[in-house]
């Protein structure tokens, strides 16, 4: 993050109502919690900030707000439905590079490769009833989310609307 974005951020962040006065101190912390996020992302938080929240947020609930607006985590359902669908339409043998193809070409979240190991592999998964596939699908997504490294969504976020928007709003604070 830039000097010029830090500014623009505690601009936004010191008007917002809190329990803990704005003071060099907590003006410090967003510094070391927010220093190695990227422009763009800093300022579509800040913005989304400043029209979603009554009072001024900690690092961390920003850092779960940069994560829903960037890569929002899959529900169980979802990712039940997207195994349900390979185990159906394609074979054992081409499903793991399937879903290879469909995480590279963008059409598929990584995590459910990652759920599906965690489960045990698809032969494992091919030999179970719906029912315990939907339960091993719930119990492994927790451990797969535990484990996520989301450092990626403040460096380098996917284009999204959201961002091309929070970018103009900070260019257009002096």
């Amino acid at each position: 993050m830039t000097k010029e974005m830090f500014v623009k951020a505690c601009m936004v962040l010191q008007s917002l109502p809190s329990q803990n006065k704005w003071d060099d101190a907590v003006q410090q912390t967003y510094l070391l919690g927010l220093s190695d996020w990227s422009d763009n992302v800093v300022g579509t938080v800040v913005m989304h900030v400043l029209n979603n929240s009554e009072f001024r947020p900690t690092v961390a609930e920003m850092r779960k707000m940069a994560i829903k607006l960037f890569d929002p985590m899959l529900s169980a359902d979802t990712i039940y439905e997207q195994i349900r669908q390979v185990l159906v339409m394609v074979p054992l043998a081409e499903r793991k590079s399937y879903v290879a193809r469909m995480v590279a070409a963008g059409k598929m979240r990584d995590e459910v490769r990652r759920v599906v190991e965690e489960c045990g592999g698809w032969q494992r998964l091919s030999n179970m009833e719906t029912n315990a596939i939907q339960g091993k699908v719930q119990s492994a997504v927790s451990v797969v989310y535990e484990t996520t490294d989301f450092d990626h969504v403040f460096v380098t976020p996917p284009n999204s609307p959201a961002l091309e928007r929070g970018r103009k709003a900070m260019e257009a604070i002096e």
